[in-house]
């Protein structure tokens, strides 16, 4: 279950990173 968890986060991080970066261009 917190494998999971971690799982999800790890996911959303790797989704929002790219955005940001964007973002900052």
């Amino acid at each position: 279950m917190i494998l999971r968890v971690f799982s999800t986060l790890l996911i959303l991080v790797r989704i929002s990173l790219p955005d940001a970066m964007i973002q900052s261009c």
